[in-house]
């Protein structure tokens, strides 16, 4: 009987000991989801609004960066469809001042994956509204806002051959981005800044918690205007993690 009580305070105890180390290696994890799923520039475009409705965007990216996971760096990607309806057009207050209070909306899936001890992906999906507060014109540059909320389902991280346990992750995360940019002929550069307000929650024996975080990103990048063809390169950093993404998508 005093065997098997050794033996159950043990396991109790190494069971407390992983999810507390599962709670160490996952602090800060939001940098590298928020990247992945959302971006920097979460609809992968400048930061003109389309102008109303009969007017959308579709395109897709990639993005690439190594997150620092329990010590080891892993390889980590994702790549997203992006969907954009133009819903309002916005007011006129004047010459060069127009798209004021325009409005669109986003719709964004795709899969994301880590390469590490154990290879992982998972699928993630999201949307949300980008309010126009300029629209491009010669003697002015896009302004814009963007809020939107992004989600995976669990995703399995194996970060190390000695792991016991491989807990579930779920990420939740609200992303808001204040974006500019400039329209030159054939190429528009821009920039933005923003935060990421994640939700984690890990799930397994012995490692089960939650914790809310928040990280500031930062990103540039310039776009190939090819008429209806846009092509996009993008570097950041979202928390801790350095990214870099590149795209694609048609405008009408």
């Amino acid at each position: 009987m005093r065997t098997f009580g050794k033996l159950v305070l043990t396991l109790l105890v190494f069971l407390s000991a992983e999810g507390v180390r599962a709670q160490t290696k996952y602090e800060g994890s939001s940098g590298w989801f928020g990247a992945l799923s959302a971006g920097g520039n979460i609809v992968s475009a400048s930061a003109n609004t389309l102008g109303g409705l009969g007017h959308f965007s579709l395109g897709v990216d990639g993005t690439y960066l190594r997150p620092d996971v329990d010590s080891d760096e892993f390889n980590a990607g994702s790549y997203s469809a992006v969907l954009r309806l133009g819903i309002l057009e916005g007011t006129t207050l004047g010459p060069g001042i127009h798209g004021v209070g325009s409005l669109d909306v986003y719709f964004k899936a795709g899969q994301m994956f880590l390469n590490g001890e154990v290879p992982t992906d998972v699928a993630h999906v999201g949307g949300g509204v980008r309010l126009g507060i300029l629209r491009n014109s010669i003697n002015a540059p896009a302004i814009s806002v963007t809020a939107g909320y992004h989600k995976t389902g669990g995703l399995k991280i194996i970060a190390l051959p000695t792991d016991l346990l491989a807990p579930d992750i779920e990420f939740s995360t609200w992303a808001l981005r204040a974006d500019i940019s400039k329209n030159l002929f054939v190429v528009t550069p821009y920039a933005g800044i923003g935060v990421n307000i994640s939700a984690i929650e890990v799930s397994d024996t012995g490692a089960n918690w939650s914790r809310d975080e928040s990280e500031g990103v930062f990103y540039g990048g310039l776009e190939w205007n090819l008429l209806v063809l846009h092509l996009g390169i993008e570097i950041g950093k979202s928390g801790g993690e350095v990214y870099g993404k590149l795209g694609g998508r048609l405008t009408l």
